[in-house]
């Protein structure tokens, strides 16, 4: 549990952390706050007709620079498959013959990084002798081909994985990969997926997918025509999807049911936008089909108390139609940063406000009766002024029939960042869920995986949790050939409790530690490898391996989105 002393050494770091950014700030003789790129610089354009476009599309590195002239580097830009002309030329917003947006040229730009295999894109316009434009979209490549032994650990549990993934198959931007998982303690299984965002260079996207983990076997296929860019009005998409495998239900740390499952979902997505380029009103139609059998229950222990949560935990047997709609209001704005979750890249970051309102019916399966109504609000702003970066979210959603709750959840969230420098940021979140359902089932878990390094899976259960995370990101440039390291501080706290239990301060569970993030320059730019050691008074010094940040401020602005 957390003690005092523990506490001290929390508000510490903070001050700590701080003092680090006001003085390597206050030494700089230049300001290296991260600014926001915007279509600002190129209002100077606007108006003037596009005379021709014209693509420069540059290798992973540029092997004539010294910085790059090893043989290491040119030989990677042999073996690269450098993105296709047509695959970049089907992104470009910006029209010959069409007066020229600066907001169209910064959506370009902003959707190359985003959607395709991709280092860094921008767009440079450029005046011609008969008053036109010029309009230049320069892009680099980045790595695309990755693969070999994966040794991920979380939650005092060791995964390891061979893979192979291509996110940029000969050049069109397609994405492959095969996963086998090593399981110490359960049967390996493999994961395969395909995706494509346009079908052979068709406005539709298509993802296949495979996985026999034995905790959740999936196959999946899906088609539909997404958002391309902020004008669109309509999206769709259709998913079928058949799931197996087993259930297993806790108590804190310990396993007290399982049970195995089978089914299959159907679903089609609609979406109808219309407003301003930046603010729109999006209506959401859906239809789901869900069907879900639950076979072979078993309690694994015998006292009442553990029986009674394990029988609460056993889903039921299943099968509806649920018919729904829901409304979005979004006011968009669009940021880019460098160094907030990644290494010296373009981070691209939707902020402004957006407010979603839903509901849907399950009906039976010869549509006679319904089984249960679902209304759902959620909430989003992000926020960035100066060096600091925001985003909180709230999501509420309920589960009734006539007059009887069925399920009530709850979630809120905050992110908040502070780069003030190149050298450092420091990088907040916190998160309080609530899901309480009729069955008194405890279905929120606290645990080592994504919450409180240093800590098991599943450490603590119950029906609301609260979690904080506090890393000081620093950024040394420390660079072997393309590979960088950056070390990290950081101090996790969290929770989870049942409703009407009385909790305190000293309730809580810490650790904290040191870590070392380490990337690969110009290659799968938005993944890491990530080495924490965590320490906390229940479990002494522990390891913590695995792929990404710990926390990213992507992951939690869900209701921002332009998809």
């Amino acid at each position: 549990m957390i003690s005092l002393r523990y506490m001290g050494s929390a508000v510490l770091l903070v001050f700590f952390l701080l003092s680090i950014a006001r003085c390597v700030n206050g030494a700089s003789d230049i300001s290296i706050t991260p600014v926001a790129v915007s279509s600002g610089s190129m209002s100077r354009y606007q108006g003037i007709v596009v005379d021709s476009i014209e693509i420069e599309n540059r290798n992973i590195f540029d092997a004539d620079s010294g910085q790059y002239h090893h043989f290491v580097f040119r030989l990677a830009n042999k073996l690269h498959y450098k993105t296709r002309t047509n695959v970049i030329r089907r992104e470009i917003l910006v029209k010959v013959g069409e007066p020229f947006s600066p907001e169209l040229a910064a959506e370009t730009a902003r959707n190359l990084r985003q959607r395709l295999s991709i280092f860094d894109a921008w767009v440079e316009p450029q005046m011609l002798a008969n008053g036109h434009l010029l309009v230049r979209v320069v892009t680099i490549d980045e790595w695309s081909l990755s693969g070999g032994l994966d040794l991920n650990r979380e939650g005092n549990e060791t995964q390891y994985r061979l893979v192979a993934t291509e996110k940029n198959l000969l050049g069109n931007n397609q994405f492959l990969s095969m996963e086998y998982f090593v399981e110490p303690s359960d049967e390996d299984y493999v994961v395969a997926r395909f995706m494509d965002a346009r079908f052979f260079g068709a406005p539709c996207a298509v993802e296949v997918g495979y996985g026999d983990d034995p905790l959740g076997k999936f196959h999946r296929v899906s088609f539909g025509h997404p958002f391309y860019n902020l004008s669109q009005a309509y999206s769709f998409d259709i998913t079928i999807t058949g799931t197996s495998g087993r259930r297993e239900i806790h108590s804190n740390s310990s396993l007290i049911g399982r049970s195995n499952s089978e089914g299959d979902q159907f679903g089609i997505r609609g979406s109808y936008r219309i407003g301003s380029y930046y603010r729109k009103l999006q209506i959401n139609p859906q239809y789901i089909y869900r069907y879900e059998r639950t076979f072979d229950r078993t309690v694994l222990r015998v006292s009442p108390n553990d029986t009674l949560l394990a029988e609460a935990g056993f889903p039921a047997d299943s099968m509806y139609h649920q018919v729904g709609l829901s409304v979005r209001l979004a006011n968009l704005d669009f940021i880019t940063l460098r160094q907030v979750d990644g290494f010296g890249y373009t981070e691209d970051f939707v902020l402004g406000q957006a407010l979603r309102v839903g509901f849907a019916r399950a009906l039976t399966g010869k549509f006679r009766d319904y089984v249960f109504d679902l209304f759902d609000v959620g909430f989003s702003q992000g926020f960035h002024h100066g060096p600091n970066l925001a985003f909180l979210t709230y999501y509420r959603a309920l589960w009734f029939r006539e007059d009887r709750n069925i399920r009530r959840m709850a979630r809120l969230g905050l992110n908040y960042y502070y780069a003030a420098t190149d050298f450092l940021t420091i990088a907040t979140r916190g998160r309080y869920m609530s899901d309480s359902k009729a069955s008194s089932a405890e279905s929120v878990v606290v645990g080592g995986r994504g919450e409180i390094r240093g800590f098991d899976e599943t450490f603590k259960t119950g029906d609301r949790k609260a979690v904080f995370n506090l890393e000081g990101r620093f950024y040394p440039n420390v660079k072997i050939l393309s590979v960088l390291f950056a070390p990290v501080l950081f101090a996790d706290v969290a929770r989870s409790w049942k409703t009407g239990e009385k909790v305190g301060l000293k309730d809580f569970y810490m650790s904290g530690g040191i870590g070392l993030r380490i990337a690969f320059e110009r290659s799968s730019k938005n993944r890491l490898l990530r080495i924490d050691a965590a320490y906390s008074d229940k479990n002494g010094w522990q390891l913590s391996i695995g792929v990404d940040q710990y926390f990213k401020a992507q992951h939690d602005s869900f209701l921002l989105t332009t998809r």
